[in-house]
């Protein structure tokens, strides 16, 4: 099934679409610690210079974002949250946006950080090249996708 899915850089007026679909699922404000579903004035940081957030479209429907923190030195990598709604998940969607993700950016590393229980998550970043590493200090699952070296990226970013 081809699928006309875009990653976009998300603008001002997007925060408020973010906001209101994770309110609409608990499971995900819940999991992501509470700072997704705050209140819009919260969350203008996420468009700072250490946050880089993306809309993922559907055609040109927003059906769900990646959420990258490049402010993490220490880390083996971006610190990546990807969210798709609901009514989206089993569509392949967000299988499809972490590979453009990782296509567009051969030479980055990525770090999720999973629930143990968090089945659906885990298998979506396993099948998207994400390889286990370890575990961190809330107990979650680390799972890297290594990007290659910039010499062997084959030319610049498709993102």
């Amino acid at each position: 099934m081809a699928m006309d899915l875009t990653l976009r850089p998300a603008t001002p007026e997007d925060l408020t679409w973010v906001e209101r679909a994770v309110r609409r699922c608990p499971q995900t404000m819940a999991a992501m610690g509470g700072f997704y579903g705050a209140a819009a004035t919260r969350m203008p940081p996420l468009l700072g210079p250490d946050r880089e957030l993306l809309i993922v479209l559907l055609a040109t429907e927003p059906v769900g974002f990646l959420d990258l923190d490049t402010d993490r030195e220490t880390s083996d990598g971006i610190d990546l949250t990807y969210f798709v709604v609901p009514g989206h998940r089993r569509r392949g969607v967000g299988l499809a946006a972490l590979r453009a993700l990782v296509a567009g950016r051969p030479d980055r590393r990525f770090v999720a950080a999973v629930r143990p229980d968090n089945v659906a998550s885990l298998a979506l970043a396993r099948a998207a090249g994400f390889t286990q590493t370890g575990s961190d200090e809330w107990g979650d699952l680390v799972l890297v996708h290594r990007g290659l070296p910039s010499s062997a990226s084959g030319g610049p970013s498709h993102l």
